[in-house]
This record gives structure tokens, C-alpha cells and sequence, in this order.
């Protein structure tokens, strides 16, 4: 049961109204490698998002992945996640939270992936000066009128991952004096967290 719940729901959709704007905040998880499977993969998520696409305003979607994308399967081994990435960025994702289980590769594995995705990369408690110009820990986007600070962080405990509370605390001065609209906490935790 576990399994299906982070396999194929591996997709949710939280449709936001506010102001009376339309917002569509679509996000994945724990794809692990998959481009398919009886449990789910990118090919069924990339046909879910191009259904929500006919729903919604081209500029009112938000697509983010919260991580353990690259590592799962023995196509994602062979290529060292680089497939997936290509995925995401096909599909536009906006944002990717690095995953505990992108760090099974070594760190010039993850660097290289880190390089190669096309949205922005969110790691709000991720201290390491040989990544630090990859990722950032918060970013505002403007989606059909509505300004969102999202906030990504990763599993503590983790290559060099601080509390999720000493991240908190040391964004949220900078998100509030930005003044969002929403504050999203995009994070990826582990089964065993």
C-alpha cells in the first residue's frame, strides 16, 4: 500500500483560488528511475500533467518534483539519472528538490544533474560549498497574478543537510520582507526520515 502511495501518488494536484485566479500547483515524488511500470513512472505523469495543461491557464501551473527522481532502477544506474533529468526538463518542471537518494551517486554525479535541470533547484538546508551554486534555497514565481515563495528543503540527516528548522529560520525573514501571496514548503523526507 506504501508503495503505491509514493509511486502513483507520486502526482497530486492542489488547485488554489485565490483573489479569483486560477493556480495549479502539480507535484511529483519518488519517481526513482521509472519512465514506466505497472506502479506508475514519467510516462504517466507526463500524460496527467498534459491533461491538467487543458484545464488551466498556460501561465497559472506550477510543476515541481521533490525529489528521489534519478536513482530507482537499473536504466537510472547505467545513465546516472541523466534520463530523468532530460524528462523534467521536457516536461517544464519548474522546480526540483534534490532527493536523499540523488546523493547515492557520488558528487560529481549529483553536480552534473544539478547542471543539466532547466527550472531552479531548492535546497534550503543543503550546506555544501562544492553544490552551493546550483541550488538556492527559496524562490519567488508570479503564476496568473499570484506571487508564491517556495521553499525546498531535503531530508535531514543527509550528505550535509542542516535541520529543517535552522533552514526555517534563516529564509523566512527574507520570504516574508518579499511578501508572497502563498508560501509553499516544497520538501522531500525519506520513507525512514
Amino acid at each position: 500500500m506504501l508503495r503505491k502511495l509514493c509511486l502513483c501518488l507520486l502526482f497530486c494536484n492542489i488547485v488554489i483560488s485565490l483573489y479569483a485566479a486560477q493556480l495549479a500547483i502539480l507535484n511529483s515524488t519518488d519517481i526513482h528511475g521509472r519512465i514506466k511500470g505497472r506502479h506508475g513512472g514519467i510516462l504517466q505523469i507526463a500524460y496527467l500533467i498534459e491533461q491538467q495543461k487543458k484545464l488551466y491557464p498556460p501561465d497559472s501551473i506550477l510543476l515541481i518534483d521533490c525529489g528521489d527522481t534519478t536513482q530507482g532502477t537499473f536504466s537510472s544506474m547505467v545513465f546516472e539519472g541523466k534520463l530523468m533529468i532530460k524528462c523534467l526538463n521536457y516536461l517544464k518542471y519548474d522546480l526540483w528538490i534534490v532527493g536523499n537518494h540523488e546523493f547515492d551517486y557520488p558528487l560529481k554525479v549529483v553536480k552534473k544533474r544539478m547542471r543539466q535541470f532547466s527550472g531552479t533547484i531548492l535546497a534550503a538546508n543543503l550546506q555544501s560549498p562544492y553544490l552551493a551554486k546550483y541550488h538556492s534555497s527559496w524562490k519567488m514565481f508570479s503564476k496568473n497574478g499570484i506571487k508564491i515563495a517556495v521553499i525546498g528543503l531535503t531530508r535531514p540527516g543527509v550528505f550535509k543537510m542542516t535541520s529543517f528548522g535552522v533552514a526555517l529560520k534563516r529564509v523566512m525573514p527574507e520570504i516574508r520582507a518579499a511578501k508572497p501571496d502563498i508560501i509553499i514548503l516544497a520538501q522531500h523526507y525519506g520513507m525512514y526520515g
